[in-house]
């Protein structure tokens, strides 16, 4: 599927390492952004699309579905402190019905989103 992999920086101090199709990001590869962000995962014409993993500086992280460069599609959303969520995504937003997860050890409690 990818035709080069490489390292591309851009001015802002955000790099780009991994598959490139007709020089866009298509393929695996990982993100990082100058604030600590950071995309591991599947890109589509320069798109995050696929499955993936996001991490913010805050101790949060996603682990799931992209489409777009956005969290579509199952995923799993994990706090700093261990609590987490599991549930779908549409557009960056949790929808329907999904399953929280407590790190101090309680059940869990399905929410409605």
């Amino acid at each position: 599927m990818c035709n080069e992999v490489g390292l591309r920086t851009w001015a802002d101090g955000s790099q780009y390492e991994g598959a490139y199709l007709n020089g866009v990001k298509t393929g695996q590869g990982v993100h990082t952004w100058p604030n600590g962000n950071r995309y591991e995962g599947a890109f589509l014409d320069d798109l995050k699309t696929g499955q993936g993993v996001y991490t913010w500086p805050n101790g949060i992280r996603y682990e799931g579905g992209f489409l777009n460069n956005q969290r579509t599609g199952r995923g799993t959303l994990i706090w700093a402190n261990g609590n987490r969520y599991e549930g779908t995504f549409l557009n960056d937003q949790k929808i329907g019905q999904g399953k929280l997860f407590w790190a101090i050890g309680m059940p869990f409690v399905i929410v409605q989103n």
